[in-house]
């Protein structure tokens, strides 16, 4: 609950017991002038449920952290102290045989860990930390467009799949700017791997519930032919061209396109003996750093740019094959 101070005035915080039982009455701040305030709960009964997904999914899976701002906040630390109980009482022999463990992290330290590993741990954390970090980490992995969002009710009976980025029928950023562009006859390149896995989330929840084999079956097609397409044939789109190239670019045609293996730090995910085609916007800023002929697939530590000048890059790019320029 959030609310807007008009001006001059004392905001309260007061709980009042149901025994009837002497009522607690804590000055929060008095306001001076025009100001907001906001008011947060939780109970023990949700935290425990929330626990316990935690546990299960990393059971099946990984390493679990927990990660709060307890030091400073008695309201976080409530959240360490349930998991620590359910932990104890219920999963630590079960991690135990599988060779993981549970640790609880300070939320900063949290968001540096994940961004420098390599991965493979699940991380139980509130819900605006989760909304910002997931975004971080999806991004940071290649792209919005391959996360789908979940949610799971505490005895996994009930799911809920969603693209991260949302899709064509809600007012969420990515998909809906793609798809108004595109009505206006622009060239638009739409990762849709989030909304195909959102739909095979789905569709592996029902075969749990109807033991529905042939479900099961389409289900692992169809996201191994998503993943053959991009980590076998080479073909992606532009959000996933760029972050591998690790170069900016505002006109990338086609809009799949295949790109070169060579120098690449993500080559073993590449098929060999394919080549980047750019068509450069006249006014992009990468234009003026290429020339109107290069060699494909050399591996390079620098650009030189029109005038003559070397622009050194803080590691191994590719230099493409620019077929030409658009207006």
């Amino acid at each position: 609950m959030d609310f807007i101070a008009p001006g001059l005035g004392k905001l309260q915080l007061v709980y009042t017991p149901a025994d009837g039982s002497e009522k607690t009455t804590m000055n929060v701040y008095d306001f001076k002038d025009r100001g907001v305030a906001m008011a947060m709960y939780n109970t023990d009964e949700s935290i425990m449920d929330f626990a316990h997904a935690s546990f299960k999914m990393a059971l099946s899976k990984m390493v679990l952290f927990m990660s709060t701002k307890d030091m400073i906040m008695k309201y976080d630390g409530l959240f360490k102290d349930i998991f620590q109980e359910v932990y104890e009482l219920t999963y630590k022999s079960q991690f135990e045989s599988a060779g993981i463990y549970y640790e609880l992290r300070l939320i900063d330290d949290m968001v540096t860990q994940a961004i420098k590993s390599s991965g493979g741990f699940v991380c139980a954390i509130k819900n605006y930390d989760g909304d910002v970090q997931s975004d971080i980490l999806a991004q940071g992995s290649g792209s919005l467009g391959m996360m789908t969002s979940e949610l799971i009710t505490p005895d996994g009976g009930i799911i809920e799949a969603e693209a991260a980025h949302g899709n064509l029928f809600c007012v969420l950023p990515t998909v809906t700017r793609h798809y108004r562009e595109w009505q206006k006859g622009k060239e638009t390149s739409t990762n849709p791997v989030a909304s195909i896995f959102a739909w095979t989330c789905g569709l592996l929840h029902r075969t749990k519930l109807d033991s529905n084999d042939a479900l099961r079956d389409i289900y692992i097609n169809l996201e191994a032919a998503c993943v053959e397409v991009i980590d076998k044939n080479g073909v992606m789109t532009k959000d996933l061209a760029l972050a591998i190239l690790c170069i900016y670019c505002s006109e990338l045609k086609p809009v799949l396109v295949a790109v070169p293996t060579s120098g690449c730090p993500h080559a073993h995910l590449l098929p060999k003996q394919r080549r980047l085609r750019l068509q450069i916007h006249q006014n992009d800023p990468l234009r003026p750093l290429l020339r109107r002929e290069i060699r494909p697939r050399r591996e390079i530590n620098t650009f030189s740019n029109t005038d003559g000048k070397v622009l050194p890059l803080d590691e191994k790019v590719f230099e493409p094959e620019v077929v030409g320029w658009t207006s």
